[in-house]
């Protein structure tokens, strides 16, 4: 199985405090990422992805 690790994010556009945050996190994320793949048989990325998430807001301001 082949899989494509990929991203569009500018990694010089984060701010400093936002940078700090992803240093301290590497090391449980590099280890989180390593037991996924193994347990799915997949290659390991070549570089720790960066996984955010979005949520949307105002439904109700969004109806009226």
């Amino acid at each position: 199985m082949n899989v494509k690790w990929s991203s569009n994010a500018n990694e010089q556009g984060i701010s400093d405090g936002e940078q700090k945050y992803l240093e301290r996190r590497a090391s449980s994320v590099e280890s989180a990422v390593k037991t996924l793949t193994q347990e799915a048989g997949l290659e390991a990325p070549k570089r720790n992805p960066v996984i955010g998430m979005s949520m949307s807001g105002g439904g109700y301001r969004a109806m009226m």
